[in-house]
């Protein structure tokens, strides 16, 4: 039934890099992201404390592709999680307005989850990137289930599903075609020889060159 190219596609990067997942998985890393300094409740074992933690992985995993996001994250952030700008310095392309919601759940997003996410980002003043995260521990190693994928390849507004190791490393994202109409740029997992995933784990081209990234902090 959603059988379509970009769902194939989306299963092929999704089922490798989930085949290869044990190559990041260890304890938590100290995190270096440029932002504000990491603050986490005290209880490690509370759902606050592990959500609020991978909002921090999600930051400094996104930092890796030339994103300069903020935490937002709260009972008023309006379902947005981290918010901020994607700068690709080809010389040619504006700053990306980039909206993330982060989903640290055991069984794979939903379409519930991605539906949030459009809800929160349809009345954005800018046109802006949508990026669904969800962690790389889930249970049934699948992030997404495949109703989630076909409304994600099915919807209009520019999208992306991502997927972070605890690690804090970036190993899988997945631009919709809106998204890749609208910025031109492709997402490319790379592995070795022997079909491991090498760090790091993802390659941007666009117009047929890969894409040199920057960091750059928010005004």
């Amino acid at each position: 039934m959603f059988n379509t190219p970009a769902v194939r596609r989306l299963s092929l990067v999704h089922t490798r890099c989930f085949h290869h997942s044990n190559i990041y998985m260890h304890s938590t890393p100290a995190l270096t992201t440029s932002r504000k300094k990491l603050k986490l409740p005290s209880d490690p074992n509370s759902t606050v404390y592990r959500g609020k933690l991978f909002e921090w992985q999600t930051l400094q995993a996104f930092e890796s592709l030339g994103m300069a996001l903020n935490h937002i994250g709260g009972r008023s952030d309006g379902g947005i999680d981290l918010k901020g700008e994607w700068s690709l310095d080809d010389g040619q392309r504006a700053r990306i307005p980039v909206a993330v919601q982060c989903k640290n759940v055991k069984n794979g997003c939903t379409p519930d989850h991605l539906r949030g996410l459009l809800g929160a980002t349809v009345g954005l003043a800018r046109p802006t990137l949508g990026i669904l995260s969800t962690s790389s521990c889930t249970s049934n190693n699948k992030t997404y289930t495949p109703d989630t994928m076909a409304l994600f390849n099915a919807s209009a507004l520019p999208l992306g599903l991502a997927r972070v190791s605890s690690a804090a490393i970036l190993d899988a994202l997945v631009l919709n075609h809106a998204a890749q109409r609208w910025l031109d740029i492709r997402v490319h997992p790379r592995f070795d020889p022997h079909g491991k995933m090498v760090s790091p784990p993802l390659l941007l081209t666009g117009d047929g060159h890969v894409l040199q990234l920057r960091k750059r902090d928010l005004d």
